[in-house]
């Protein structure tokens, strides 16, 4: 009972410290590293999955991307802006909003009203940000290393980047963008739309999970046939989207793509 009283001082959240608790009243008997190790990583899960958690890891990457194309433009003849950026930006300029902070804020506001809206507790961890950019390295190796996988299936195999400063740069910010704003279209505001007109059809909500993400991956793998080199991109984001779009639907890191 001591143990587990001190283990619940200082911590944030109410759940945690009545779990924490009961954990020492059920009797159990757990080594103190196992006990903490596997409280710390349960607290991680929750926090991680938090919209609040998901803004501030965004803020970094909508900084670099928004400078970045603001700089690039003047020294790059091409167009730097992703495609899932560029299609949300067009369906804003119809509506009049076609200045270039609106979508960024947009983007702010509304992880702001989910957190509030599903109450909960404000402020992150750091501990929490570097274990969401460390899930986003991994994976982001990881979808590396099957798009090239594919490509040297298609006979181009090549780690290299194109040549020059200035590609490599366009190509860096285009990645940052990407990282961002598909996963706004397709996973934050696609996904869900198409489980809740699945539902309305009358399906489970494991049918309409399953559909909703083989929805949404086909419709991310279309839309990269729109880049250079179709044949190449579309055969590896098929896959790519529906890892990414069942992670969004069983991960708790889903808030920050």
């Amino acid at each position: 009972m001591r143990g587990s009283s001190i283990l619940t001082v200082g911590l944030a959240d109410n759940k945690w410290q009545s779990r924490a608790v009961c954990g020492g009243l059920s009797g159990q008997m757990h080594t103190p590293t196992t006990s903490v190790g596997k409280f710390e990583m349960a607290r991680y899960w929750d926090q991680a999955r938090r919209p609040f958690s998901g803004l501030v890891f965004l803020i970094p990457m909508l900084v670099v991307y928004e400078v970045g194309v603001a700089w690039l433009r003047q020294v790059w003849p091409g167009e730097v802006r992703n495609l899932a950026d560029l299609w949300i930006r067009g369906g804003l300029a119809q509506l009049g909003l076609d200045h270039w902070l609106v979508l960024p804020v947009l983007v702010g506001l509304g992880l702001l009203a989910w957190h509030k809206a599903a109450r909960h507790p404000w402020g992150v961890r750091s501990r929490t940000l570097v274990g969401m950019l460390a899930e986003s390295i991994v994976f982001a190796v990881g979808l590396f290393l099957l798009a090239r996988l594919q490509w040297w299936a298609h006979g181009h195999w090549s780690l290299a980047l194109s040549p020059g400063e200035t590609v490599v740069a366009a190509r860096l910010v285009s990645y940052v963008g990407a990282g961002v704003y598909e996963e706004v279209l397709f996973r934050l505001c696609l996904l869900p739309l198409c489980w809740v007109v699945l539902r309305a059809l009358g399906l489970t909500s494991t049918v309409s999970v399953v559909g909703a993400i083989v929805v949404t991956s086909l419709v991310f793998s279309q839309s990269c046939t729109f880049q250079p080199a179709p044949s190449e991109l579309s055969s590896w984001s098929w896959p790519a989207g529906r890892r990414i779009s069942r992670r969004w639907t069983t991960s708790p890191n889903r808030a920050c793509g």
